[in-house]
């Protein structure tokens, strides 16, 4: 039998099937308050995803931060190492150098003219960071000649610096007036200022007769730090003496001489011993890469802001947040406008289905032009809509026994339909044959009476049946369409109407 509130209570499980291929089985373990509103569940999965998605970014940009910040390291480290190299490899050409020139004929037996004239002549094939040349008598601490003739006479003893000799990979550091140079080759000093400039000054002695005399090649560390690379935007490179931590060669001036961070170096010096390496300074929000000079007891330090160094974490950080907010505008915008609209569609056609289901086919189901799946289902609840007024209309005017209704002209398909129709024809046709059996009976009044009352008797039941049924009918036809004929009668047609009913 045909049910209407089993037509409206598939189409209900359709929505809900519609709801529930987008949301997941999970709702099930949801709160009903959640579970009973699409626009609450459709806001949840928008906050788990957007929730997700930071989850996700934060992950990557801790992994990404490390990374970078690792990778930052490491090639301030491979810059410090190579800077360091560079200086060693400066100083041991110096030494090389001086020692050359110290086994010149001209140093070692020429006259006063012929040295004066070497230096001179020496010191214009020198590189910029070669500042002067001198011929000193390390005896007296005099310069006797000069490249810069200003200088002749001028005590070396009085430029206060510290001299470094070499026995393979050990260094010895000595006060100048303590140093033995007629048993080293060559030696070099430490930065010390003289005449307003910051210098390093190579000494090696002269091979000659009385053993007194050596040539000392002035070095500019102004020219030496220019040549020094700054990989990072804000950093700077330093040479550390490694056993008074004075800053010996900087790009910063006013750090020449000085100790290095005033005495709290963290460490780096004593690092320095176990090879390169980085560390930050959170005092001072730097990050530095160290190296020891090879062939001294230098360090090479160079620092940078972390802010700098790191600037690569900061972008990742800005893109990972833009991407986030792009996705929660994304979401809100979706939102706002699909979960929205669809959550009032859905609305609207729960409302239509409690309408349908309360037998109201007078509703009248809006059409907003959707053609996806909420538009579909909207167009078969307004079929549906259509189906039970059509068939509410049949079944009144059966009931009225007005066989000329327009509605019963048409079409209700399926089983409900063919019931209609087998039910009017039959009713139809029993109608025919009481009113024939009555006039029947009204031309043979003068048959046995026992005849005729018979007559009159199945007359007035079958009246009473078809009355009875006229009244179930229209109760039909007005929405209850629980009601059923009684197929107990002793006339074949009512029993068949009463079936098909």
């Amino acid at each position: 039998m045909f049910s209407i509130r089993r037509v409206i209570s598939d189409s209900t499980r359709s929505i809900r099937r519609f709801v529930s291929d987008r949301f997941g089985s999970f709702h099930r373990i949801l709160p009903d308050r959640i579970r009973g509103s699409y626009v609450a569940k459709f806001g949840l999965v928008i906050l788990t995803v957007l929730v997700v998605t930071a989850g996700v970014a934060g992950f990557f940009y801790v992994d990404i931060s490390d990374r970078i910040t690792e990778e930052t390291q490491n090639e301030m480290q491979v810059t410090a190492e190579f800077e360091a190299d560079d200086v060693g490899t400066q100083i041991e050409n110096y030494e090389a150098t001086v020692t050359m020139l110290a086994s010149n004929e001209r140093f070692v037996d020429g006259s006063p003219n012929e040295i004066q004239t070497g230096l001179t002549t020496e010191i214009m094939w020198m590189t910029g960071d070669v500042e002067a040349l001198h011929y000193i008598d390390y005896e007296s601490d005099t310069i006797e000649y000069s490249s810069e003739h200003s200088q002749v006479g001028d005590d070396v003893s009085e430029f206060g610096f510290s001299v470094h000799t070499r026995d393979r990979s050990d260094v010895t550091e000595y006060e100048y007036d303590e140093a033995d140079f007629s048993s080293i080759d060559s030696t070099y000093t430490d930065t010390y200022e003289h005449d307003g400039e910051t210098q390093i000054a190579f000494l090696s002695p002269i091979s000659e007769s009385d053993g007194t005399h050596a040539i000392m090649m002035i070095v500019s560390v102004e020219e030496m730090s220019s040549d020094f690379s700054d990989p990072i935007e804000g950093s700077h490179t330093e040479v550390i003496d490694g056993v008074d931590g004075d800053v010996m060669v900087s790009q910063e001036s006013e750090s020449l001489l000085s100790t290095y961070r005033g005495g709290d170096s963290e460490g780096v010096i004593e690092r320095a011993e176990n090879g390169s390496g980085t560390i930050e300074f959170d005092g001072t929000d730097e990050v530095a890469a160290y190296a020891p000079v090879s062939g001294t007891d230098w360090v090479l330090v160079t620092q940078a802001p972390q802010s700098n160094a790191y600037a690569l974490v900061d972008n990742v950080a800005n893109s990972l947040i833009a991407l986030i907010a792009v996705a929660m505008a994304g979401f809100l915008v979706i939102g706002a406008t699909i979960g929205r609209s669809t959550a009032n569609a859905l609305g609207d056609l729960a409302d239509d289905a409690t309408a349908l289901s309360n037998g109201e086919t007078d509703i009248e189901i809006e059409d907003s032009g959707r053609i996806d799946e909420v538009g579909q289902v909207r167009s078969s609840f307004d079929d549906i809509r259509a189906y039970l007024e059509t068939a509410t209309a049949q079944s009144d005017a059966i009931a009225r026994q007005e066989f000329d209704d327009p509605a019963l002209d048409e079409d209700v398909p399926g089983t409900l339909g063919a019931s209609l129709q087998t039910m009017g024809s039959d009713l139809e046709s029993y109608i025919d044959d009481v009113e024939a059996a009555r006039a029947q009976a009204e031309q043979s009044s003068e048959d046995a009476a026992s005849a005729r009352r018979e007559a009159e008797e199945l007359a007035e039941r079958l009246e009473q049946k078809a009355t009875e049924f006229g009244r179930v009918m229209g109760i039909a036809a007005d929405g209850d369409l629980t009601q059923r004929l009684d197929d107990d009668v002793d006339n074949e047609a009512l029993a068949e109407i009463a079936a098909a009913f």
